[in-house]
């Protein structure tokens, strides 16, 4: 599997391309960014967007990529990993468990249309 990374003319912002077997497989999209001053912290990696065709799932794509922009120099500087994923996403729950996150906080929604 090959992997390509796109800083987007920003060094605090990645992009991350999964390549297998010559096709697109996936990509992760993360920044580093300032946390607010309640945190004890300066940085996070936040993960904006991870996906992976469905081609290529429960085949470690994801896993690699989470790996991948964790080792990312940028990220380097920070002490937590963030991320937000859907209630119902039970895949998505498993992976991010697998790789050491931990709930958190609870986001609400309400439509307003």
């Amino acid at each position: 599997m090959a992997y390509h990374e796109r800083a987007l003319g920003d060094d605090h912002r990645t992009i991350l391309v999964a390549i297998e077997d010559e096709e697109f497989a996936g990509f992760i999209y993360a920044k580093r960014e300032e946390t607010m001053a309640i945190f004890d912290r300066e940085y996070d990696l936040h993960i904006i967007e991870i996906y992976v065709r469905e081609e290529s799932r429960q085949r470690g794509v994801a896993s690699t990529l989470l790996s991948e922009v964790e080792a990312w120099e940028p990220a380097q500087d920070c002490e937590y990993a963030t991320l937000v994923v859907h209630v119902d996403n039970q895949a998505a729950h498993s992976l991010y468990e697998k790789h050491e996150f931990e709930e958190t906080r609870t986001f609400y929604a309400k439509p307003l249309r």
